[in-house]
């Protein structure tokens, strides 16, 4: 079935059994979710704590507000070194990316990193929903930062979220103001992340709506060859 706000592709299967097997789980938010701009990784948190109320689900914030692909990209390593890796990552690099191959490039060497790390880790992609994107998909337009993140989240079988799909299709539901949403160019407002917490809610209900895997068994996601010559 499609969707148009999100993509399920090779889902959550794995973080799910994980938990449900062991009432435990490492989650963490990268980008800019996991800084104050947007912050809805914290209304995030208490979905989780509320599908799986008997589980100890322990959080990484990490690269925060401003930090973008290229940061995140040098900063990975940093991040899995001396941590629990995950079960169970999301990805939100919003912030000012740089346009066209140099995002997609970043954005791989930080699904490479994760997907080494552990092949059974499940990684969700966020596309962020500033008035750029937000003019491109309204208009019925290519986004060009939609489309690089979408092509990494493709080849590698990565569940996606679109924040802007789900913006404009509220808003022909709910009627509220644009400037509610995106008043200065970056959709960091109450509305922003009530919304943005919705799509993610909406995401969780259809990934997670058949039975769990049966006894915690974990599936191995694959690690294709790279979209890009890596660079350094």
């Amino acid at each position: 079935m499609d969707y148009p706000c999100f993509r399920i592709r090779n889902g959550l299967e794995n973080c799910r059994a994980r938990i449900l097997a062991h009432n435990a789980a490492d989650i963490a938010f990268l980008g800019r979710c996991a800084g104050e701009i947007d912050g809805w990784a914290r209304e995030v948190e208490e979905l989780l704590a509320k599908r799986f109320p008997a589980a100890t689900l322990r959080y990484t914030h990490a690269f925060g507000d401003r930090c973008g692909v290229l940061e995140a990209a040098a900063r990975v390593g940093r991040l899995l070194a001396p941590s629990p890796v995950p079960t169970l990552a999301f990805l939100d690099f919003t912030a000012e990316d740089p346009p066209g191959n140099v995002t997609s490039r970043c954005m791989e060497r930080v699904v490479r990193a994760l997907r080494e790390a552990d092949r059974s880790m499940d990684i969700v992609v966020i596309h962020g929903g500033d008035q750029s994107v937000l003019r491109a998909v309204l208009h019925g337009k290519a986004s060009p930062h939609i489309d690089t993140l979408e092509a990494v989240s493709e080849h590698y079988g990565l569940p996606s979220v679109n924040f802007a799909r789900y913006a404009i299709e509220r808003r022909a539901i709910d009627l509220f103001d644009w400037l509610a949403y995106c008043p200065d160019g970056e959709a960091n407002t109450p509305l922003a992340r009530a919304l943005h917490v919705r799509a993610i809610e909406a995401f969780l209900a259809v990934a997670w709506a058949d039975p769990a895997y049966p006894g915690g068994v974990l599936r191995e996601h694959p690690l294709p060859p790279p979209l890009y010559v890596p660079v350094d």
